[in-house]
C-alpha cells in the first residue's frame, strides 16, 4: 500500500491508503462508514403463526433527521411486503430495541420503533410479492431493499408483511437504517 499524507481544514493530519497494483485509493462504502460512525441501526420482528391474510408490522416514527433505510423480509409461503408512508396511527404498539451496527458505540437511534401498531390508510409507497412456493414441499421466500429509502423527518413509516399463502406462516422483518446526524 501506498500512503499519501495530507491534512483537514482544520489541521488535523490524514493518511489516505493507494492500492499500489491499481494505483487507486482505498476506499469503504458510505453504508459501511456510517456503521464504523455509530450512525446505523437495526430493529427486527418476527411471529410464527400469522393466519392467511394476517399480518406482522414495524412502526418507524423518523426524528427530526431523515433516516435512509433498508429492509429485509422473509416468510414461510406466500406474502406480500409493503412500505406505508404517513399512516394514521390509533396506536403505536410495542416498543421495539433499536441496536447500532456499531456494538463499540454508545449512540442511541433518533428513530423510534414498534410492533404490532394499529395504523390505517397511508401511502403504499412498494409492494413486493415473495414467492413461497406451494404444498408440503413450499421453501418460503425472502426479499429485501435494492436500495434505500431516504424516510422524511418526523414522519410514520409502516412496514408490513402480509401472509397470502393460503395457510398459517411464519413472516419476519428487518430494517436497518442511518441518521444523518447524531443527537
Amino acid at each position: 500500500m501506498a500512503l499519501i499524507h495530507g491534512m483537514t481544514h482544520d489541521g488535523e493530519a490524514k493518511v489516505l491508503l493507494m492500492d499500489d497494483w491499481a494505483w487507486q485509493l482505498v476506499t469503504i462504502p458510505h453504508t459501511h462508514h456510517v456503521v464504523h460512525d455509530g450512525r446505523s441501526f437495526q430493529v427486527w420482528y418476527w411471529e410464527e403463526d400469522i393466519a392467511d391474510d394476517g399480518v406482522i408490522e414495524i412502526l418507524l416514527r423518523t426524528s427530526s433527521d431523515p433516516a435512509h433505510a433498508i429492509y429485509d423480509v422473509g416468510a414461510g409461503g406466500d406474502a406480500v411486503a409493503s412500505l406505508i408512508e404517513n399512516p394514521t396511527v390509533n396506536a403505536a404498539g410495542t416498543a421495539l430495541t433499536e441496536y447500532n451496527l456499531n456494538r463499540t458505540s454508545t449512540a442511541t437511534a433518533n428513530t423510534t420503533t414498534f410492533h404490532t401498531p394499529t395504523v390505517a390508510a397511508g401511502t403504499e409507497l412498494v409492494a413486493q410479492y415473495l414467492p413461497g412456493g406451494a404444498g408440503p414441499q413450499a421453501g418460503g421466500g425472502q426479499v429485501q431493499s435494492d436500495s434505500e429509502w431516504v424516510l422524511k423527518p418526523n414522519e410514520d413509516y409502516v412496514f408490513r408483511v402480509t401472509n397470502i399463502s393460503g395457510q398459517a406462516q411464519t413472516l419476519g422483518i428487518i430494517v436497518e437504517w442511518y441518521e444523518e446526524s447524531r443527537h
